[in-house]
């Protein structure tokens, strides 16, 4: 939290602020009547989406009882709590009918912030993703969760080691302030080709369709017998990037990312695998 403190001197309708750097407060001459000095002190919200701030007004001088917004205190103290970020205006008298006006600002501080660097799994079944986070929170602590994920450090603000699934990351300051944040973690699809080389797949005959190299740097090669056929390769978001001939497949100038490669055989059979580019 965030205190602020300020001075009001009342005189009559009169209100001067005197603050740290203001070396005298300018009054009217008055001899018959009794000068009112209110302090206001200011706690700012501990968290961004708190409501925890309050005003404490403190009365001196005048004559009792005083008032807040028209409302009689009890003794010369008078808090407002429970506030939000805002402009609060407040009217302060004395019974000698002594008033002034002043605005207080309330403000939040800034929330949580979490920026991430992710490495997927880079083979299907494989156990190499990492989560790497950067936070601006003081002396945070991190909580981790999974439901379908595994090999969690469930205290550690980065993780090595994971495999695909989503992994949650609650964040919490120094001041009890928490922000919550998911990650996917995705892996390659299951090969169409497993535990073969590439050299024995070449020497097969009929085998299903290979795409090589995966992961790629953004060329493709389709291994088929049946070069008769199309190839269409799609986005995450189901946006086709890319439509060719077996054939003509090559560099296609793809950005890193996960693709679906589905090749349409002439003959009416499809093949779709999940195409990793890096």
């Amino acid at each position: 939290m965030k205190t602020k403190n300020f001075f009001l001197s009342l005189f009559g309708s009169l209100a001067v602020i005197v603050s740290s750097n203001t070396s005298k407060a300018q009054v009217p001459d008055s001899t018959t009547k009794v000068p009112v000095v209110v302090s206001i002190e200011v706690e700012n919200p501990m968290c961004s989406y708190s409501s925890d701030g309050f005003i404490k007004i403190n009365f001196s001088g005048g004559f009792m009882p005083y008032k807040v917004n028209g409302v009689e205190i009890a003794g010369n103290e008078h808090i407002m709590s429970d506030l939000a970020a805002g402009e609060y205006s407040l009217t302060l008298q004395d019974a000698g009918l002594y008033n002034g006006l002043t605005i207080v600002t309330i403000v939040n501080p800034q929330p949580i912030q979490v920026s991430s660097f992710i490495n997927h799994v880079s083979t299907f079944g494989g156990q190499d993703a990492a989560i790497d986070l950067n936070t601006t929170a003081t002396n945070p602590t991190f909580l981790w969760s999974t439901t379908d994920g595994d090999n969690l450090n469930i205290y550690s603000e980065d993780q090595t080691g994971l495999t695909a699934g989503i992994y949650n990351v609650q964040i919490t300051d120094e001041n009890g302030c928490v922000t919550y944040k998911k990650y996917k973690i995705t892996q390659p699809g299951k090969p169409l080709v497993n535990n073969l080389n590439l050299s024995t797949a070449f020497a097969q005959t009929s085998q299903a369709p290979l795409i090589y190299p995966n992961p790629s740097n953004g060329s493709v090669n389709i291994l088929s017998d049946n070069k008769e056929g199309s190839v269409i390769i799609t986005n995450e978001m189901g946006l086709v990037i890319a439509q060719k001939e077996i054939n003509e497949i090559g560099y296609l100038n793809l950005k890193p990312g996960n693709y679906t490669v589905t090749i349409a055989f002439d003959n009416g059979n499809n093949s779709t695998e999940t195409l990793i580019v890096r």
